[in-house]
C-alpha cells in the first residue's frame, strides 16, 4: 500500500483495520524529486519495539492513526479527520479543533513529509495526535497552551515508552527551501497526480 494513498482527500477515522507486515515498497516520489533526502535524520540509535514495528508496518496514514490512537491514546481522539495538505510548505502539521462534536482535523504536508524518511511522518503525526487528544481532553484551553506542560509531559511519556523522538519543532527547511524552487514546483505538480 502506498505511503500516500488518498482515494478521498478527508478521511475519517475507521476501525478494525488489517496490519500487515511491510513488503515491497511502493514508490511514491515523483521524477523530479531530489536523488535523496534533503537532509536526512541524524544517528540511528537503537529502535525500540514501537518504533521498529511502526516502521516495518505497511499501512497509509490513516492505518497508522488507527494503530497509534489504540497503542498510545486508548482510542481517545475521536471524532477525528486526516488529511494530506499540498499547500502546507512551512510546517509539516497542524491540529484544528472544531469543539466536543465535529472534533478534531489533522492535516500534514503531503509536500514536506514524501522528500522525508517515514520515521519523520510517524513522529509528526504522533507530534498532531499529541495535539489533538489534549483539545479533546482539555477543549479550547489546550490551544492557549499549545507545547505547554500538558503537551511536554505527554510527548515526554511518548517519547520514553515509544524510542521515538518528538519535539516541538521540525528541521525540515532544506525541504521547505527545496519547495520553492523551479524543481520542487514541478515535483509538487507531480506529486499532486500520485
Amino acid at each position: 500500500m502506498p505511503l500516500f494513498n488518498e482515494s478521498k482527500c478527508m478521511t475519517p477515522v475507521s476501525a478494525n483495520r488489517k496490519l500487515t507486515p511491510a513488503s515491497k515498497a511502493v514508490s511514491t516520489t515523483p521524477k523530479s524529486a531530489p536523488a535523496k533526502v534533503i537532509s536526512p535524520s541524524r544517528g540511528t540509535p537503537k529502535q525500540s519495539s514501537y518504533e521498529s514495528r511502526y516502521l516495518k508496518l505497511d499501512l497509509d496514514l490513516q492505518g497508522l492513526f488507527d494503530l497509534i490512537n489504540e497503542e498510545l491514546f486508548n482510542n481517545r481522539i475521536k471524532p477525528a479527520t486526516l488529511r494530506w495538505s499540498m499547500k502546507m510548505t512551512a510546517s509539516a502539521g497542524v491540529t484544528s479543533y472544531y469543539g466536543k462534536k465535529e472534533g478534531v482535523v489533522i492535516a500534514l504536508s503531503k509536500p514536506l513529509l514524501a522528500l522525508r524518511p517515514r520515521k519523520d511522518l510517524l513522529e509528526t503525526l504522533i507530534h498532531e495526535m499529541i495535539h489533538a487528544f489534549l483539545f479533546i481532553r482539555d477543549g479550547d484551553r489546550a490551544e492557549r497552551e499549545e507545547h505547554g506542560p500538558n503537551y511536554m509531559a505527554l510527548q515526554d511519556d511518548i517519547n520514553k515508552k515509544t524510542g521515538f523522538k518528538i519535539t516541538v519543532k521540525h528541521d525540515f527547511e532544506d525541504e521547505a527551501d527545496f519547495l520553492k524552487t523551479p524543481k520542487g514546483k514541478t515535483y509538487m505538480a507531480e506529486l499532486k497526480d500520485l
